[in-house]
């Protein structure tokens, strides 16, 4: 992905960077895989776990879907109310290009 973005990198090491510079940002292939896991497949997993339960227990699909929409918006949330708790275990590493 080419797009500009902000990263916020914690100063390591000696090494001065300036605005401007070309550097390469890195982080360890298993936070990415982290992430993954905690923006799509836990959702996944809850919105199909409370789809099929409520659809058993309500046999009505229409309240079993909004049961099943209902229930990202306290998990997202959550990963919004602890966003300062993943900032520090999802790091970058700044190196130079």
């Amino acid at each position: 992905d080419m797009k500009e973005k902000v990263i916020d990198i914690p100063k390591t090491g000696t090494i001065e960077h300036k605005t401007g510079d070309f550097v390469r940002i890195t982080m360890k292939k298993t936070m990415g895989t982290q992430a993954v896991v905690y923006g799509y497949f836990i959702p996944f997993v809850l919105l199909i776990a409370t789809l099929l339960t409520a659809e058993n227990l309500t046999k009505d699909e229409g309240i079993a879907g909004l049961a099943a929409i209902g229930i990202l918006a306290p998990y997202y949330a959550g990963l919004f109310l602890f966003r300062n708790l993943l900032k520090k275990k999802f790091s970058f590493n700044i190196e130079n290009a």
